[in-house]
This record gives structure tokens, C-alpha cells and sequence, in this order.
């Protein structure tokens, strides 16, 4: 077989067709901007925000931790005792609108006092309530009524009272 040419001569207006390739060229780069805004828009409202949230809750979980192996290794309270006292600290704070964290510290220095079982969490709840409606830090208000308790004993004044 024999090598055969084909020779095709093209003519084109070339004018039309590199207007028709800038306006797709430009349309095309709109849409790229305009994609890319959308990408920094999710990632400054969403992707930011989620990632802040998780970093938060990461660290209230550690600050609840901390406290509650505070109670155990500093107090001396047994492991069982602490994981129930852990588990009444997040409830009461979730009925209260406190974070757990804060119920825990609150908690160390309501053992720290001597206080336990059913008294302890007594005052964990009056404390918990007296924060959530303004009267001070929880930890603070905690500190506050185990010290009057002590002073006058727990049989004359309850943790509601103090």
C-alpha cells in the first residue's frame, strides 16, 4: 500500500472564535471565583466553629477527668464511689446548665471538706443551683457551704440552707 496524504485547508474566522474563547475563558474564571468563596465561606462558618467546639469539648472532658481523679488520688475516695459521684455530677449539671467539668470541680472541693455519699451530693445540687441563677462560681459557692456546714455541723445545717 501506498502512503496517501490528506490535506485539509481550514479557514476560519478567527476573530469570532477568540471572542467566544475569552468569554468562556472569563465565565469559566467567575465560576472558579465563585466556587472558591464558597469554600472559604464553609470553612470560616462551618469548619472553623465545628473545629473549635470539638477542641472545647476535648478539654472539658480532660478538666472533668482531672478533677475526679482528684478526688480519688488527693481525697482518697474509692474508684466506684468516684465513677457514681461522676456519673450524679454530669446529670446535675446538665439539669442545671452547667458543664461537667465545673460540677467535678465543684465536687473536689465538696470532698475535700469531708463530705460524702448522699450529703456531698446534696450539696453538689445546692451549689450547682445557686451558679446557674447568679450567686457565684460553682466551685466557689461549693467551698462556701461545706465550710458553714462544718463550722455548724451537717445534723444543724443542710446543704440547701448553708
Amino acid at each position: 500500500m501506498a502512503d496517501q496524504k490528506l490535506r485539509v485547508i481550514l479557514e476560519a474566522q478567527a476573530d469570532k472564535l477568540i471572542k467566544a474563547l475569552d468569554k468562556s475563558g472569563s465565565k469559566l474564571q467567575a465560576f472558579g471565583a465563585k466556587t472558591q468563596a464558597v469554600g472559604k465561606n464553609l470553612s470560616t462558618k462551618l469548619t472553623l466553629p465545628l473545629a473549635l467546639a470539638g477542641g472545647s469539648a476535648i478539654k472539658l472532658a480532660a478538666d472533668f477527668d482531672k478533677s475526679m481523679t482528684k478526688i480519688q488520688s488527693l481525697v482518697g475516695v474509692a474508684s466506684t464511689d468516684v465513677a457514681k459521684m461522676g456519673e450524679t455530677a454530669k446529670q446535675m449539671a446538665t439539669d442545671t446548665g452547667k458543664s461537667a467539668s465545673e460540677a467535678a470541680e465543684a465536687l473536689f472541693f465538696i470532698t475535700s471538706a469531708g463530705l460524702r455519699g448522699k450529703e456531698a451530693t446534696d450539696v453538689l445540687n445546692a451549689s450547682l443551683k445557686a451558679a446557674a441563677v447568679g450567686l457565684g462560681e460553682t466551685a466557689s459557692v461549693a467551698d462556701l457551704a461545706t465550710s458553714a456546714m462544718n463550722a455548724y455541723g451537717s445534723a444543724n445545717l443542710n446543704a440547701e440552707a448553708a
